[in-house]
């Protein structure tokens, strides 16, 4: 099975849950990822995250979970960016998991399935597990110009593309008048220049301007479960959060049978991103953003993955019987 790094913080009953589901779909090896706490209740909640995992390793000879935790807090886009590159530094594959999610029985079967086709196609990027428009009379997968990270896959090949072109900072010469891509250089922009802590923006630029695709299951396989009491960024439900997940239809897997689906990004565009008239201009704006966000919580995107080390983490190796 495809080796997995799954993202945590401060959420301890749902991350063991995403851990039990990957242990009992033969996942391994199993990376958990953990930002440092930025509170000493949240310090807590990760030493009993510690101290469970250290249990169910031991009552499971032969599981393989390699943690890490920052020895300070790198906010999630450098957590995560970092932690894709600790997983694709020892592994060719792997699943990309946050400790929000709840899967199809069908999810990991996907996942696997999909790695023949997805290797060989130079403008795939992503083996996504969710699918927004998802029915039960969806029959084959598709290909949308977005990047759909609730449950993805990519290899180390793949990421070191993705990796490059997030990085790049988007220029002026990029924007184009009433484009719906400029809402995506707008939050790119501020991403790279430290405005906003995020990765999935630099990412979805990259994307964009390089028209490169996620493969798009033909029925959601994958939930994020939105609020809970110890949710750390997400503060409340709203579509497409909690969605239900279904069984996958039998289909033919083939580059061949991959389309573009244009009336997917459509949906996209305008129930999830929200990307309104407003929002394509909203570019000029940006020359006032060193105002709107004086107080300027990080250095730029680049500096801080640049300046990440392995001398940054705490390391645990829990690999009984092996």
């Amino acid at each position: 099975m495809i080796p997995a790094i799954i993202f945590g913080y401060s959420r301890k009953d749902e991350l063991l849950s995403v851990i039990k589901c990957c242990v009992d779909n033969l996942v391994t090896p199993i990376y958990v990822n953990l930002d440092f706490p930025a509170t000493k209740a949240i310090e807590e909640i990760q030493t009993h995250i510690i101290s469970e995992i250290e249990h169910l390793v031991d009552r499971n000879p032969g599981l393989d979970i390699r943690l890490r935790r920052s020895k300070r807090n790198l906010g999630a886009a450098n957590s995560i960016i970092s932690g894709i590159d600790w997983l694709f530094s020892e592994q060719e594959t792997g699943l990309i998991l946050e400790d929000d999610l709840v899967f199809s029985v069908d999810f990991f079967r996907f996942m696997k399935d999909q790695i023949h086709v997805f290797e060989n196609m130079i403008d795939a990027w992503i083996i996504s597990g969710s699918n927004f428009l998802s029915t039960r009379d969806s029959i084959s997968p598709i290909l949308v110009n977005y990047p759909v990270t609730w449950g993805w896959t990519t290899t180390r090949f793949k990421w070191v593309s993705m990796r490059r072109e997030m990085l790049k900072r988007p220029g002026l010469t990029s924007i184009r008048l009433f484009s719906k891509r400029n809402y995506w250089w707008v939050g790119s922009r501020r991403a790279h220049d430290g405005y906003v802590d995020a990765w999935d923006l630099p990412l979805a630029w990259a994307m964009k301007i390089n028209a490169k695709y996620s493969i798009v299951p033909p029925v959601n396989l994958v939930s994020n479960i939105g609020f809970s009491n110890s949710a750390s960024n997400t503060v409340g439900l709203k579509f497409p959060l909690n969605l239900p997940v279904f069984r996958l239809p039998k289909f033919g897997s083939s580059e061949s049978s991959l389309v573009i689906d244009k009336n997917h990004e459509k949906f996209l565009e305008k129930h999830v991103y929200e990307i309104k008239v407003a929002r394509r201009i909203s570019y000029v704006l940006t020359v006032f953003d060193f105002l709107r966000f004086s107080k300027k919580k990080y250095p730029s995107l680049e500096i801080r993955v640049k300046n990440t080390t392995k001398a940054d983490f705490d390391f645990l190796n829990l690999n009984n019987g092996l």
